[in-house]
């Protein structure tokens, strides 16, 4: 498809969907305009800005990767930091009617208030933040809270309160704490339903309220300005209380939202803030991206229509666009966002010339390859998403349903995970790392999508404590691979998912090997799960990989006596049977190039070979692994699977082809040998600017040496190695008989891919 093919698809798509929400929206021209990132102030960058306070002078912004609270302050057009404190985990702040400053922390596994007196020097300078009284969740005697999210302060009746959502487990309440000159004390607590004194004795009910089972976690609490208590829910809907602190009775006012990913409905929404002076609800929609802005006077139970949103859905880092959204706050009628995975505050202030509809939801198609690289969880489910979504529209569905089909994806299949991973105990963990290579497939049948996919990690991976990195495609014994098959009727298709699914290995001997999964009761081996009636199926499981070569992954769902079938097949090890240039071609798919990187890096070669009558072997060893972005490559071909003998010959090809959207600074390249820890030249190249491209050069190597080789060549940038890839294999001193496994961690021709 041409880019024009694709604009003037878009463009067409874009108007199908305006029309059709117009007509829902009834469309008009208010939205939010963003005047303002702020990502640094003076030699600070954010990480991770999760929390803001104002008071009114200064803009104080809890950063939980930087682990600091630090306080701004804006000085004609700039941002400065007039100082900064240590707060681990620091999730919501607000400041008292004494200007003091409330912090909220949920450290794993308690969490704390802090009251902080903040004073400056007469330069305007953080002279000291000094903590005035404290509380912790847990204590030798007593759990008040854990893993707490969300904090108000407010005066009720002359009390002054903390008020924070408790977290997790048989807290999930709303906490009322009391602050005195004596420290802070709980008052009482409440749910939907019930009302508990600070004993955690039920004390009577909340009026207008209802039970919810199970109890959800709280993920915001904030006043209102009409002095009532709204709360977020992790399921999806925020209610809003009245309290009466002295006679501790709460009455709900009114219910809003549902988990989804329609306007009106809220995935984790972990912001939310009343603007008076215009009467709105502002719900930051953390997991769709966005924020929804609501009439506050005309809430009722229920899907509620927003006024207007801000933000597609799709998570990015555009003008436009959100990624994991967290608290708001206003100061001089301007909205101040923490967008947190952008690691920036996004300041928002009302034009009435944009359309309240504008942001609609537009998935970039991604590119067909074997493995894609993501760098965390919800990157992974995005990924999926765009997968679907391509395919979606290569097989003739209309752009409208699969952006919304593809769009449900994300948020769908990241609360199965996190409900399962919350069910799990702590040696039971079964999860992905957050940073690896996904590789999938899809079937559709009868308005059903059905997928699955796998990506590379560790045995007992808990995604969390291990490194975030893990080793490029393809997988390598010893790895796990973790996997899940998923099913989602097509937006709007009315389908439900119901039958049985099996799911299986198949190893490279023709074995069956059956996965495996944990829940709370342990360990189980097996997956032959019945299906009941549901709009989204999502399973995960795991299977260990003891063999090289070619495994298989069979999912079969049945459906009414339909069989579908969608199966994955997977590469294990470096190592491939070399007889011509397509073993090259087909690694190099198997290593995450696209396929028209693959097919013109190797028509690259074949032109080096006939250029310069170069014969390489008929057969052999070929040992690959590699990544995206401009192909840099070192191949060694070796006559069989090593070991290998003395005076044996090793082909080997440097390889590189430049990705034409980057700018290659790469001006020296150097290969050498190193046995048994001593390092020979073989062959150096430096160049006036750049890297030729293409560039190809094939040599023999005899191994004249037994011990541990590696072959390296290293691509450069003025000096400093860029670009390293590495062949490691053994020679012993005579011919041994039989395959031995590969020695060293790098084994292969490492092709590595820059973005």
């Amino acid at each position: 498809m041409t880019v024009n093919q694709r604009t003037m698809r878009l463009s067409v798509a874009a108007i199908v969907i305006s029309l059709a929400l117009i007509t829902v929206n009834d469309a008009y021209a208010l939205n939010y305009e963003p005047i303002e990132f702020i990502t640094n102030a003076d030699d600070v960058t954010f990480g991770f800005p999760f929390a803001l306070a104002s008071d009114g002078t200064h803009l104080i912004v809890s950063d939980t990767t930087n682990e600091k609270i630090y306080v701004l302050q804006k000085v004609d057009s700039s941002w400065h930091v007039m100082g900064s404190f240590d707060r681990r985990s620091a999730v919501d702040m607000s400041f008292d009617r004494y200007g003091r400053l409330a912090v909220l922390t949920h450290v794993h596994p308690e969490g704390a208030i802090y009251l902080y007196n903040l004073t400056y020097n007469t330069d305007g300078t953080l002279a000291n933040a000094d903590i005035v009284h404290e509380i912790q969740g847990v204590t030798p005697n007593r759990t008040l809270f854990m893993f707490p999210h969300g904090l108000t302060t407010t005066t009720i009746d002359g009390h002054d309160l903390i008020i924070i959502g408790g977290g997790s487990g048989l807290d999930r309440k709303i906490q009322v704490y009391e602050v005195t000159d004596t420290g802070i004390s709980l008052a009482f607590a409440f749910n939907n339903a019930d009302i508990y004194d600070a004993n955690g004795n039920d004390i009577g009910n909340v009026t207008n309220g209802y039970s919810i089972n199970p109890w959800p976690s709280i993920l915001d609490v904030k006043m209102s300005g009409d002095g009532k208590v709204m709360v977020a829910y992790k399921t999806g809907f925020i209610a809003i209380y009245n309290i009466d602190y002295n006679s501790r009775s709460v009455e709900r006012i009114v219910s809003i939202g549902e988990a989804g990913s329609e306007l009106g409905q809220f995935n984790e929404p972990r912001g939310i803030l009343h603007d008076t002076n215009n009467n709105y609800l502002i719900v930051s929609d953390n997991l769709n991206n966005r924020l929804q802005v609501f009439d506050y006077s005309t809430l009722s139970d229920g899907i509620n229509t927003p006024i207007f949103y801000y933000g597609s859905g799709i998570a990015g880092n555009g003008e436009r666009e959100l990624n994991t959204p967290r608290k708001i706050i206003m100061e001089d009628d301007k909205v101040y966002l923490a967008d947190a995975s952008n690691a920036r505050i996004v300041v928002l202030t009302l034009n009435d010339t944009i359309p309240n509809d504008y942001d609609q939801p537009d998935i970039d198609p991604i590119e067909d390859r074997e493995w894609y690289r993501f760098s965390a969880h919800r990157e992974m489910f995005q990924t999926i998403s765009r997968i679907i979504y391509t395919k979606l529209i290569e097989e003739g569905i209309d752009d409208y349903t699969a952006t919304k089909t593809a769009l449900n994806i994300p948020s769908k299949a990241l609360e199965v995970v996190l409900t399962i991973l919350r069910s799990l105990p702590n040696d039971a963990r079964l999860n992905i790392p957050w940073s690896s290579s996904l590789k999938g497939d899809l079937v559709i049948d009868s308005n059903i999508v059905y997928n699955a996919a796998c990506v590379i990690g560790k045995p007992g991976s808990t995604g969390i404590s291990d490194p975030a990195e893990y080793h490029n495609p393809p997988p390598q014994i010893g790895d796990t691979l973790y996997c899940a098959p998923l099913a989602i009727p097509l937006a709007d298709s009315g389908e439900t998912i119901e039958g049985h699914i099996r799911s299986y290995f198949i190893d490279p001997d023709g074995v069956i090997r059956e996965v495996y999964y944990y829940d709370n009761t342990g360990r189980h081996e097996g997956r032959n799960n019945d299906i009941s009636t549901t709009e989204f199926y999502f399973d995960p499981f795991a299977i260990d990989l003891d063999k090289n070569g070619e495994w298989r992954l069979v999912n079969i769902f049945t459906n009414d006596g339909n069989e579908i079938r969608v199966e994955i097949l997977i590469h294990v090890g470096s190592s491939y049977e070399f007889n011509d240039l397509s073993t090259l071609e087909y690694a190099l798919l198997n290593s995450g190039i696209s396929e028209e990187d693959a097919i013109n890096t190797v028509n690259a070669i074949e032109d080096y070979i006939e250029e310069n009558s170069i014969a390489l072997p008929d057969d052999g060893v070929l040992i690959v692994n590699a990544t995206e972005g401009s192909v840099y490559g070192l191949a060694c071909i070796l006559p069989h699977t090593p070991p290998l003998s003395i005076g044996e010959q090793v082909d080997c090809i440097v390889f590189f082809l430049a990705n034409p959207s980057e700018s290659i600074t790469i001006d020296d390249l150097h290969l050498y040998q190193v046995v048994n820890g001593i390092s020979t030249p073989i062959q150096d190249w430096y160049w006036s600017s750049s890297i030729p491209n293409p560039f190809i050069w094939i040599e023999t190597i005899t191994m004249n040496e037994a011990g541990d080789w590696s072959i390296n060549a290293d691509f450069t940038e003025h000096g400093s190695v860029s670009i390293s890839t590495i062949v490691s294999f053994n020679v012993v001193s005579e011919t041994v008989i039989g395959a031995i496994a590969l020695i060293g961690t790098a084994l292969s021709i490492l092709a590595y891919k820059r973005r």
